[in-house]
């Protein structure tokens, strides 16, 4: 071979070098801008989106000179979104329909109750039919509309409601009420105060579950403790007033995000659009 031979081979393969993309790089090596961009292609290519547009963001965030590789990742970016949006989205729908199930098992426990000029609500059937301003009681009541549930207690006199403290099976908890005057009422037979969710969320907890075993309520007064023994309807009331609640949200919850999912599918299906559009648009004009 001659010199002038030898010369061409070792350009030829310079050149080669110099124009690899992802497998070679330059006579360096690929840049670790290059490096990124392959790595983000693999993961699309993989349908590993979440860690795409990680990589994605760390192109942009490390090299803010890298103008092509930027402008290629504004269209991944897209598709790596409308990707992990469609992966989501089944997810989300199996929560609706499960949490969609668990609601009508437990709504046929319930039944509404309807007051002239009172909000209406949703009521336990175990202790639907109990007067609760007949002597010292206790009812759990869920909004007719709403996730948050109340227990109303109720004591003879007026002596200021101002706690709750259940023992049950070893298990204590307590609840103090907080900006106690808007919801405290005093008439003929007695007090009645509502306690609100985060109120009576702990007293539920304890019980968790157990609706058999003894348990005794201390309504918390200004002069003292009044005692009431819960029974296993009231027991069985409340705890599953408090599961309805627990579900009512995470319904309410899974069907936001399923609306939010549907809008951020919809954004990066535009984008996708605009950006393909204007790759096109820019193909053509050179």
């Amino acid at each position: 071979m001659s010199n002038v031979q030898i010369k061409l081979f070792f350009l030829s393969v310079l050149v080669t070098l110099l124009t690899t993309g992802c497998s070679g790089g330059s006579i360096f090596g690929p840049s670790l801008a290059e490096e990124l961009s392959c790595k983000i292609d693999t993961l699309m290519n993989r349908g590993e989106y979440k860690q795409a547009i990680e990589y994605i963001d760390t192109l942009n965030l490390k090299y803010p000179t890298e103008t092509k590789l930027r402008k290629k990742t504004m269209l991944t970016r897209a598709k790596a979104m409308e990707g992990l949006i469609s992966d989501s989205i089944p997810l989300v729908d199996a929560q609706i329909e499960q949490t969609q199930q668990e609601l009508d098992s437990l709504k046929q426990y319930f039944t509404a109750v309807r007051e002239t000029g009172l909000p209406g609500y949703i009521i336990a059937k175990e202790v639907q039919k109990t007067n609760i301003l007949n002597g010292n009681n206790i009812q759990p009541r869920l909004g007719d509309a709403l996730s948050s549930w109340v227990l109303v207690a109720h004591v003879k006199g007026q002596p200021d409601i101002t706690g709750l403290t259940i023992e049950i099976a070893g298990r204590r908890a307590s609840s103090m009420a907080s900006d106690a005057s808007a919801r405290r009422v005093k008439g003929s037979s007695g007090e009645m105060f509502s306690f609100t969710t985060a109120e009576a969320d702990p007293i539920a907890q304890a019980i968790a579950g157990d609706t058999t075993s003894p348990a005794i309520l201390y309504i918390e007064t200004t002069k003292g403790p009044i005692t009431v023994n819960l029974n296993q309807q009231v027991l069985t009331a409340i705890w599953r007033t408090y599961q309805l609640s627990q579900v009512r949200e995470q319904h309410r919850l899974a069907l936001v995000h399923r609306e939010l999912l549907e809008r951020k599918l919809a954004v990066a299906r535009n984008q996708i659009a605009n950006f393909t559009s204007e790759n096109s648009n820019t193909s053509d004009n050179q």
